[in-house]
């Protein structure tokens, strides 16, 4: 079972068309800007791709075609989040995979209800795994259907499985993204923390990259911030500054604001989305918001590539 790369891992938006059906040709777009602007895999079928808003026949299309369209030019993970009995997340699993991503994801809420103890989690989780062969896996601590967080020696148990190698943090602090990457050191179980406010801190401290919302405004400066970190702590302390002040944007009604900011670079992307999202709230002061977000990002990029490698 292979190794996933560090670095950027955006979460995938869905274009969608007038009429809410998935826009193809855009996804093609949109999955071009990504890779062009240096990002190390994508994570397909997210909650950021308003996965409880499609169908399964649509999350495993979407799957397939980002497979296709990546073409071995980037690592692909998608999620089989499902609100359905084991026995069919069990059956989504197995499709997911036949789509040819590199690991098929798994929501750590989706298993089991919020007021089961760890034991019984391990417990679903085992049999989930008997059922799916060798099947290459990841988790994600996802806030929807609910926020479970896996304690550090259940993130190494599933490391110990031999199955996962991927994991998408969102505990959200520096010593619980500490333990954790800590616990699975010498696995193949590779920690993204999705937390923009703590992504120098979790680099620094072993994770493999970032997987979160702010690669869909500005994925380079993500990129550039993995492979180049310890090149110069005080810049990259600028970048992670910068990062946290555009929080204010990047939370205002996502993800219509990084559909918007995706056309105004140059994807043709239109702002509607399946969810609920008070589309009508999101006006000309927005946009100019977000456009002030993309003036703002260019510089610090600017910044930190135009110091000298010493």
């Amino acid at each position: 079972m292979k190794m996933l790369p560090r670095g950027a891992w955006p979460v995938m938006l869905t274009p969608f068309a007038d009429d809410l059906s998935i826009d193809w040709a855009c996804c093609d777009a949109m999955i071009e800007f990504y890779l062009q602007h240096g990002s190390a895999g994508l994570f397909a079928v997210c909650g950021s791709s308003e996965t409880t808003h499609l169908s399964d026949d649509e999350k495993l299309q979407l799957a397939a075609h980002t497979v296709k369209v990546c073409a071995g030019r980037a690592s692909v993970v998608a999620g089989s989040l499902s609100d359905q009995p084991l026995e069919s997340q069990i059956e989504l699993v197995k499709q997911m995979a036949q789509t040819g991503v590199d690991a098929v994801v798994i929501t750590t809420g989706q298993l089991i209800g919020s007021e089961a103890d760890d034991a019984a989690w391990r417990g679903q989780m085992s049999k989930l795994l008997a059922a799916t062969g060798n099947i290459p896996l990841g988790i994600y601590e996802c806030p929807k259907p609910y926020h479970r967080l896996l304690p550090p020696q259940t993130l190494r148990w599933l490391a110990d499985s031999g199955r996962f190698i991927f994991h998408k943090d969102t505990c959200c602090t520096e010593s619980g993204l500490r333990a954790k990457i800590q616990a699975v050191a010498g696995t193949r179980l590779n920690v993204y923390n999705a937390h923009a406010p703590v992504a120098l801190s979790a680099l620094r401290d072993g994770a493999a990259g970032f997987c979160g919302v702010d690669c869909n405004f500005y994925p380079e400066l993500l990129a550039t911030l993995c492979e180049n970190y310890e090149r110069d702590p005080a810049l990259s302390d600028q970048l992670q500054a910068f990062m946290i002040e555009a929080r204010k944007t990047i939370d205002r009604y996502y993800p219509v604001n990084a559909k918007v900011c995706m056309a105004l670079r140059g994807v043709p992307i239109s702002p509607l989305c399946r969810i609920d999202v008070k589309k009508a709230k999101f006006d000309e002061a927005d946009i100019q918001a977000v456009r002030q977000l993309m003036v703002d990002a260019r510089a610090a990029i600017a910044a930190y590539e135009s110091e000298p490698v010493s």
